[in-house]
Formats: C-alpha cells, sequence, structure tokens
C-alpha cells in the first residue's frame, strides 16, 4: 500500500504549545495514565525515537551527568548518551522508584526495560 501525501508549506512544522499541553493531559486520563505522562516527557526531554524508548533500560539512566543511554539506529550494540532535561530525568526517577522500587534488590535490576511490554514479573503492560 502506498500512501502519497501533498506537502503543503503552509502546514505547521511542530506541535504548538496547546496542542503539547492537551497531549499530556489526555495521556493521563488512561489506565496506564503516569507510564504514557513519562513517556511523552521522555520524547519530548530527549528527543529520542520510539525504538530507543522501548530498549531503554534502568540502568541506562545517569542521574548525575543528566543523560540517558540509548541504542541509536544502526549502531545497534553501542549505546550513546543523550541529554535530557530535568524535569523529564526527574520523572523518569520516579517513575522507575514507583514501578520498580520493589525489585531493586534483584541482581538483574538495572537490566530491566522501563517501558516493555510485559513486566519483570509477567504481566502485560500494553
Amino acid at each position: 500500500m502506498i500512501v502519497d501525501v501533498e506537502f503543503d508549506e503552509d502546514l505547521p512544522k511542530a506541535f504548538t504549545k496547546e496542542q503539547v499541553e492537551e497531549i499530556i493531559n489526555l495521556s493521563r486520563l488512561t489506565n496506564d495514565g503516569f507510564r504514557n505522562f513519562v513517556i511523552l516527557w521522555t520524547f519530548l526531554g530527549s528527543g529520542i525515537r520510539l525504538n530507543e524508548l522501548t530498549q531503554l533500560q534502568i540502568g541506562d539512566i545517569c542521574y548525575n551527568s543528566q543523560n540517558i543511554k540509548v541504542r541509536v539506529k544502526g549502531k545497534k550494540l553501542q549505546k550513546v548518551p543523550r541529554r535530557i532535561t530535568a524535569t523529564s530525568l526527574e520523572l523518569l526517577r520516579k517513575y522507575v522508584s514507583f514501578k520498580y522500587g520493589s525489585l531493586k534488590s534483584q541482581p538483574n535490576y538495572t537490566d530491566l526495560n522501563q517501558f516493555h511490554k510485559s513486566e519483570p514479573y509477567g504481566l502485560k503492560v500494553f
């Protein structure tokens, strides 16, 4: 299937502030509101891609340097630091503490994927 989309110079190239606020507010209304809210802020605060987000592990968060390590396109085995805003980093910290705090003593804790499709104890998230 091929979709032909005409480019219109008058169309906005990015979301407006109001549109971003609306998207963030709508994300809170779902069953997984906190998770969705943190996902959106992670995208907005770092500019990472969806594939990079799905591979983000707890050990990839560098609180001191305000970076997250991501596997970038084309370099699947190499992790590259990406700057993240302080607000997004703080939300990630709170999410990890809330969602995975009880697993902190587990040996593979830092290898857990933050937004993976299935939880470490087998429950489906998506």
